[in-house]
């Protein structure tokens, strides 16, 4: 997924607006809500804000209040937010959790309720939402669930206290009627634990099963995982460490190009004290049994006040979240709103190959060898099964992102072969990645007139011969060339930033032929196409010469200097935020 430029929602610098819930229908009718207060911890002035969007984010309107319970000492802060279409007898909504804190004794009183919209604009209250023998509950989820029935699944997860000598627990209530009556879903976290779970947060998987992130704080600081397989009977698998030294409520959603993502307060970049850190953004492959850790996504480097996520139409995320003003720490807090749209998978090939009965194989291709992975297919999705050329015997599934465009060509695997296949010759332009096939880029070439291939020689003539004295100094060097490339628009130049960044040599795929092969980029040069300052579009110079593919090496991770060994963001090609002055 990439991101693009964030939008500003609302800076009210008199406020403190963080900790958005964001939802959107399937028209592309988008809603983000956040708890409008003058201090971090809100207050008896504390109301329900804000604002939506007719064309999925690429435009907002003015924030307003939206919700506000007027009952002496009471303040609103939504806790969820979600849109469930229209099915048989239940009409189509916007429905939120809110959470109501009547008074600050001990234990706090706290009412739980849900507030429902057709239009996102004008919201009334519904039913209560009660955890069974809680003494209170701060709820931190709101999710809708698709089972195929009219009403769905409606899910809810709280931090809850059952006993005022013990720690808070992660529980989950389960509503089959659209939030009117609740039952308890268990708790992700265990009912008796030693240390505080703290704001559950939610997303369904392809295969119906619950994933649930939680926080815990002690004795480190750490996220925690935990999965609920589909049906009414089942309970909560035992929580694993997923990632160490972050916090913040965890973020987690489910794309739909078959990735997990999760947005959290990566603790070990903090600033002023332990809650003040920047965005963590980081993604999982394998269904969020392993994750991996990416850069502040906002590229502020301002402490996160929490995210929330949902799906546009298209595939993309929208993403709303709140940051700290800079130089107010716990003072006053802004929302914005950020769209994560679907990288386009190179064009290549998904073949399916059997390999019963085959003790060992690598698969060629015309001949040559494929370092590509190689994958098992199983219910729940692709295991990878080898290292990048020999692999074991299993039904296999290869994705060849280096698959030539407009050329027939085959698979080899001993002493079979498939079928004759081939890319759509009108697949476009593509930049490969030779480690990564998922930073690769389409792109548009505006010029590509003419490469050269020099070659270094003195001629001298002589007097008296016919022909001159020729002296080379090597052979001919490699073509080389320019490419001029034409970008439109921000995630196009993010996704172009980063194949580029670490400077391996690229394949170009092009039904062109004099488009094609594997090409080492030199110095890069972006110029603006207009004096539009948010114009994002971008004339891009690429020299380059031609070369071979490289050897697969990884990239590196720590750079050292002198005595200092510094992370390296691997997505921006960047010493990581925050290290250097």
């Amino acid at each position: 997924m990439v991101p693009s430029q964030r939008t500003q929602l609302l800076e009210d610098s008199a406020a403190y607006d963080g900790f958005p819930v964001c939802a959107a229908a399937d028209d592309g009718t988008a809603v983000v809500l956040w708890p409008h207060s003058t201090t971090h911890e809100g207050g008896d002035s504390t109301y329900v804000a804000g604002v939506w969007s007719p064309d999925a984010g690429a435009s907002w309107s003015g924030w307003s209040k939206m919700y506000d319970d007027t009952a002496p000492g009471r303040n609103a802060n939504p806790c969820g937010l979600v849109w469930m279409p229209a099915r048989g007898s239940y009409p189509a909504q916007f429905v939120a959790l809110v959470m109501t804190e009547v008074s600050t004794a001990t234990p706090p009183g706290r009412l739980n309720f849900l507030i429902r919209s057709d239009d996102g604009v004008t919201w009334a209250k519904g039913q209560a939402v009660s955890w069974p023998s809680a003494r209170w509950a701060f709820p931190s989820e709101l999710l809708w669930q698709d089972d195929g029935t009219d009403a769905g699944i409606l899910w809810a997860a709280a931090y809850v206290s059952y006993d005022a000598a013990k720690p808070t627990v992660a529980t989950v209530l389960r509503s089959l009627d659209r939030g009117a009556t609740w039952t308890d879903a268990g708790s992700p976290g265990g009912r008796t634990t030693s240390v505080a779970s703290l704001e559950p947060r939610l997303t369904v998987r392809p295969d119906g099963s619950l994933y649930c992130t939680i926080r815990q704080d002690q004795p480190a600081w750490k996220i925690i995982s935990s999965t609920r397989a589909a049906g009414a009977a089942s309970t909560w698998s035992t929580p694993q460490l997923v990632l160490p030294g972050a916090s913040g409520s965890p973020a987690v959603h489910y794309t739909s190009n078959g990735e997990m993502m999760m947005l959290y307060r990566e603790y070990t970049r903090r600033t002023v004290d332990s809650y003040h850190a920047p965005f963590g953004w980081a993604r999982s492959v394998d269904n969020g049994a392993t994750w991996k850790r990416g850069p502040d996504f906002t590229h502020t480097g301002r402490a996160m006040m929490y995210a929330a996520m949902t799906d546009l139409p298209g595939g993309s995320v929208l993403v709303a979240y709140g940051l700290e003003d800079p130089g107010r720490t716990w003072a006053r807090a802004s929302v914005f709103a950020t769209t994560f749209s679907l990288l386009e998978p190179a064009p290549g090939l998904d073949v399916a190959l059997d390999l019963t009965g085959v003790p060992t194989a690598v698969l060629t291709a015309d001949a040559t060898s494929l370092p590509y992975p190689v994958y098992r297919v199983t219910d729940t999705g692709r295991e990878q099964i080898n290292d990048g050329t020999a692999l074991t015997v299993f039904p296999v599934e290869l994705r060849d992102a280096e698959a030539p465009i407009g050329v027939p060509f085959w698979y080899e695997i001993q002493d079979a072969t498939t079928d004759v296949l081939e890319v759509p010759a009108d697949s476009g332009t593509w930049l490969v990645h030779p480690g990564d096939a998922d930073l690769s880029t389409r792109v548009t070439v505006a010029a590509h007139e003419e490469w050269s291939a020099d070659l270094e020689q003195d001629v001298t003539l002589i007097p008296g011969r016919a022909t001159p004295f020729v002296t080379t100094t090597g052979p001919r060097q490699s073509p080389a060339g320019t490419f001029e490339l034409k970008v439109s628009d921000a995630p196009s130049n993010a996704a172009l930033q980063r194949i580029l960044a670490d400077g391996v040599p690229l394949l170009v795929k092009s039904a062109d032929e004099d488009m094609c092969g594997w090409i080492s980029v030199g110095s890069v040069r972006w110029r603006r196409r207009t004096k539009r300052l948010r114009d994002p579009s971008r004339r891009v110079t690429l020299p380059y010469v031609t070369t071979e593919r490289p050897i697969d090496v990884d990239a590196p991770t720590v750079i050292r200097i002198d005595d200092l060994d510094l992370p390296f963001d691997l997505l921006t090609g960047l010493i990581a935020d925050g290290l250097l002055p």
